[in-house]
């Protein structure tokens, strides 16, 4: 961090301009990737699985208490 003030300061732009560069194209590599293996929030299939299944048990959970603590249901 500070090495990089300090090249700020002495006016070496050059650095920073390959810097700048080597970022852009290395994001538009993880971009084409991504787009090749079909992730869809960069989770596979069996993780998109599994985290749908714990987001049905929570709402069915909570779905639950609720209705027990409105007395719409009793035990």
């Amino acid at each position: 961090m500070l090495d990089r003030l300090r090249r700020d300061a002495m006016g070496d732009d050059e650095e920073d301009e390959d810097e700048l560069g080597a970022v852009f194209d290395d994001a538009d590599v993880v971009q084409a990737a991504a787009a090749e293996d079909d992730l869809l929030f960069g989770l596979t299939p069996a993780q998109r699985l599994v985290l749908s299944v714990f987001l049905f048990l929570d709402v069915t959970v909570v779905g639950c208490m609720l209705l027990l603590a409105l007395g719409r249901i009793n035990i």
